[in-house]
């Protein structure tokens, strides 16, 4: 009897442990199509995960090498690239509404900025998410929103999520006049707290608002570097270009694409 007992016993540990393995890769995978899946929704674009790993005991998740491509028309091969997204939750919500978060802390950010003909190419995502969003949400910001007065769109997982850390962000200034080089700017770290403190919001509209922020960060920081970099366009374009009335004119060109892109407050 008592070997039948430990016997038993053996047994479900062992069919535990394989559904366990189980439901990590499900999940995994179930994230990650979710992720490409609202990605390119809100942002119109292409967006690519390697890998997730989630575990649900401890409330941990992390998303490795995520990819957002560029809108139609833009030459670089992508417009965001993330080495890396922590999250840490609270374990008993994954299975409620809404999902409590405590942090996201995404690292290895590097923003490719791309100078086309008067647009570019993160202008055009914030565009897209912009759209997105007054689409779910109506014209009223979201900390106006009421959780009575909430869209109720059917499968959606809501989240609050207490505090959003981007480490140290990098902006690629790109542009066909740089002769397909990159003019690196740095950006201070941005913090994000209280997403859907009062009212908890969708999972694609929560990370259409980290998106939002990140976009504006790095358009901002475009509009108040635009003098050094021309000035630093300039050094690069003599070792690309012999001819330096065509890199007159390509600057003149990129300094009216900007102008014309920041001609609201960004």
């Amino acid at each position: 009897m008592t070997r039948l007992f430990w016997r038993s016993a053996v047994l479900l540990v062992a069919l535990m442990a394989v559904l366990a393995i189980a439901l990590y890769f499900a999940l995994g995978r179930l994230i990650k199509t979710g992720i490409e899946t609202a990605g390119g929704m809100v942002t119109q674009c292409d967006v690519r995960v390697e890998r997730v790993e989630i575990s649900p005991l401890r409330g941990r998740l992390r998303i490795a090498n995520l990819v957002v491509g560029n809108p139609e028309g833009f030459k670089t091969p992508h417009a965001l690239a993330i080495e890396e997204v922590r999250v840490s939750m609270v374990p008993q919500s994954l299975l409620i509404q809404p999902l409590r978060v405590h942090d996201v802390v995404v690292s290895g950010a590097q923003i490719t900025y791309e100078v086309g003909l008067g647009a570019s190419n993160i202008g055009t995502i914030q565009d897209n998410v912009d759209g997105f969003r007054k689409a779910v949400l109506g014209d009223a910001p979201p900390a106006s929103k009421k959780r009575s007065k909430e869209p109720q769109r059917d499968g959606v997982r809501l989240v609050s999520i207490d505090h959003v850390l981007v480490e140290n962000p990098r902006v690629n200034l790109s542009g066909t006049v740089l002769g397909g080089r990159a003019l690196p700017i740095d950006i201070d770290s941005i913090e994000i707290r209280d997403i859907g403190r009062d009212a908890p919001v969708g999972a694609d509209e929560a990370g259409a608002q980290i998106l939002s922020r990140v976009l504006a960060r790095a358009l901002e920081s475009v509009h108040h570097n635009r003098e050094a970099i021309v000035e630093n366009a300039k050094d690069l374009g003599k070792a690309i270009l012999e001819d330096p009335e065509a890199l007159k004119k390509g600057l003149e060109g990129l300094g009216k694409g900007v102008k014309k892109l920041f001609r609201k407050d960004p």
